[in-house]
């Protein structure tokens, strides 16, 4: 393995704790902003999100391509006449405010800390249908957003990871060679076998230490505070 010289990271699941997502809440919250003269139901439009999903979800893993919410959201309300005197990134928004509730994992605010003390930039890959203004503005609700160079996120750019134009796109943005660059991730699929086969050192962020076969990470660890050990085995 070789020192780094940036450090790239997923968001969900490995900087941010996922709580509860709660469509019927953010629909609800869309249709006391909206205009519908129709008077649709949020019943009737979370029937209609779920013939949706079920078109799109399996596509997007198999294509590895994204559809963003934004798209998702007008293709959605226009079915039921419903209009919005606010920008798209505004209904996204209200929409992310309403149905997610966001932390931080464990420990992972040291672990920026013990990565900007050895001077090495540090940019986001996020596999989301949510803009990366939307992640943006929860990474400043959580006190984070300044932390990194870029935040990227799939529905800004078309593809999801694994794909290797994501992980290769985020290089160009650090400045740094793939073999250069260690990704964090807690996906074995998405980041793990993304990052190795761009030529990353991939780290894999297993908090429930899981035994799976299949992509082998460099490294494992299984709480954030382990992390800065792992580093500056390395760094120092």
């Amino acid at each position: 393995m070789k020192k780094p010289k940036g450090i790239l990271m997923d968001l969900g699941s490995t900087i941010i704790k996922e709580g509860d997502f709660n469509r019927t809440g953010g629909t609800e919250r869309l249709l006391q902003i909206a205009h519908n003269p129709r008077g649709a139901t949020a019943k009737e439009i979370m029937e209609m999100v779920e013939e949706l999903d079920a078109e799109i979800r399996p596509r997007r893993k198999v294509a590895m391509m994204e559809f963003p919410t934004q798209i998702f959201q007008r293709l959605l309300y226009e079915r039921f006449g419903v209009e919005f005197h606010y920008t798209p990134f505004e209904v996204e928004l209200e929409f992310w405010k309403a149905s997610f509730s966001i932390g931080l994992e464990p420990g992972v605010g040291n672990a920026i800390d013990e990565i900007e003390r050895c001077f090495l930039p540090i940019g986001i890959v996020s596999n989301s249908a949510f803009s990366g203004k939307v992640l943006t503005w929860e990474l400043y609700r959580q006190g984070l957003a300044n932390r990194f160079k870029f935040i990227m996120s799939s529905c800004d750019y078309g593809l999801r990871k694994p794909h290797p134009f994501p992980f290769l796109t985020a290089a160009a943005k650090l400045g740094i060679k793939p073999d250069e660059i260690w990704f964090v991730g807690d996906s074995l699929w998405e980041d793990i076998f993304g990052a190795l086969g761009v030529g990353m050192t991939a780290i894999w962020y297993n908090p429930h230490q899981l035994q799976v076969e299949g992509a082998k990470p460099h490294m494992q660890f299984d709480h954030w505070s382990r992390f800065g050990e792992l580093l500056r085995r390395f760094v120092r």
